[in-house]
């Protein structure tokens, strides 16, 4: 295999552009079927009639800035912290995270000077990782700063050198199944974040999307540390915001989000939130709550999700090793939960894939959206959400990527 199979490669190539598929790997969402369970319980939760929280709030008037209690006790318990420290609010966690960003730049977090006062403002970009996150930070007007992922996180040596300058603000994590790869961050690492010195106005932004997003109940489940109460613990009570939300689980644009924060955190966002907001959607809040008790609670919903995805990861798994492995044209990991599935290639690559996929029907996310200014340096890697499709249409999509890797492997040789 190899070079001298290139003319077959292409030849496949050609009479698989003549059939016109129209195919999409591109975004991280819940497939129809996991639409359609979801729907099911939907539809019971939301005729289950308007009642009040057992503190007295009312759903039908304002109020309640920091959201139900029952929202806020099942978001604590979803994602590992007091739900005292907890905020329940609209059904975007990327809006929550660009207000914690917002209200840094122009108010400064507590005690501390606005961000927006101090030229060539830094933030930290883990990679590969989110897009979204970068490019909201670099709307902002930081400088995006690489350091390597690994599967125990962060790269906290590369870390622990960039946060010498005071230039430095904060920092994206993904601390489980993280997006692209899928890793979750170690014990060590959740540690040396919190412990490692920094500025006094050094945020970790700790979006926690994918907590409770695992596919194999039979092994022990990755754990990570409470790490609001770890920043406590040694004296850096104000340097993380945890966020997560349940858009995956229920329906996507129409869950709720969730902000946690050490107190003094969260009453500094609060105060400075409710300059634009009387309280959250309580109507849509109750709805999820009814939700979850409907479905049987968290952990039985997402081992519902993980039946519909689990299959997929496995047939990419089965693919990828059947046609690539072999050849080492490409190497991943396989998550234990999550949306994504992350392949390196060979150097210099990855745009070549993408484009041939592309002529041939197949979208797939953008290379070098993995990376800060969408530039990856080595060319290599591409993320593939592979939730989407149906089996058939899977199978249909990875062996036009297997094909393509090929090609642009050996066409340069």
């Amino acid at each position: 295999m190899g070079k001298e199979n290139l003319q077959a490669y292409l030849e496949k190539y050609e009479a698989i552009k003549k059939v016109g598929l129209k195919l999409d790997l591109t975004r991280g969402k819940p497939s129809v079927k996991q639409l359609d369970m979801v729907q099911r319980y939907m539809e019971k939760a939301m005729v289950m009639g308007i009642v009040q929280e057992e503190e007295g709030i009312d759903l039908r008037n304002y109020g309640g800035l920091s959201g139900l209690s029952a929202m806020r006790k099942l978001m604590g318990e979803m994602i590992g912290v007091d739900p005292e420290k907890v905020m329940t609010m609209g059904n975007s966690s990327l809006r929550v995270m660009n207000s914690v960003l917002t209200f840094g730049l122009i108010y400064g977090l507590p005690g501390q000077a606005p961000w927006n006062q101090e030229k060539g403002k830094k933030w930290i970009c883990p990679s590969p990782g989110y897009d979204r996150h970068f490019n909201m930070t670099e709307k902002l007007g930081f400088d995006l700063v690489t350091v390597d992922m690994t599967p125990d996180g962060p790269d906290m040596d590369q870390v622990r050198e960039l946060v010498k300058d005071p230039s430095v603000k904060g920092i994206w994590c993904v601390p489980k199944f993280s997006n692209p790869d899928g890793y979750v961050y170690s014990e060590e690492t959740c540690r040396a974040l919190a412990e490692m010195e920094a500025a006094d106005d050094f945020l970790i932004l700790w979006d926690n999307a994918y907590a409770v997003h695992y596919l194999y109940e039979e092994e022990a489940l990755p754990q990570i540390p409470d790490i609001l109460s770890l920043c406590e613990e040694v004296g850096h009570p104000n340097r993380v915001m945890a966020l997560a939300s349940t858009s995956k689980m229920s329906f996507p644009g129409s869950g709720v989000a969730a902000l946690a924060g050490n107190l003094p955190m969260l009453d500094w966002f609060r105060s400075c939130f409710a300059n634009s907001s009387i309280g959250p959607n309580k109507f849509n809040q109750m709805i999820q709550v009814n939700f979850f008790r409907q479905v049987g609670g968290v952990d039985a919903l997402m081992r519902k999700h993980a039946e519909f995805i689990r299959p997929k990861f496995h047939l990419v798994e089965k693919i990828l090793k059947e046609e690539l492995e072999e050849e080492g044209l490409a190497k991943w990991n396989l998550p234990k939960g999550g949306y994504f599935l992350s392949v390196y290639l060979k150097e210099g690559t990855a745009r070549r894939v993408y484009d041939l996929c592309l002529d041939a029907g197949l979208h797939l996310t953008q290379p070098g959206a993995t990376y800060p200014y969408h530039k990856d340096p080595r060319d290599w890697n591409l993320r593939l959400s592979i939730t989407v499709p149906p089996l058939e249409d899977l199978q249909k999509a990875m062996d036009l990527f297997c094909l393509c890797v090929k090609i642009a492997a050996y066409e340069g040789k």
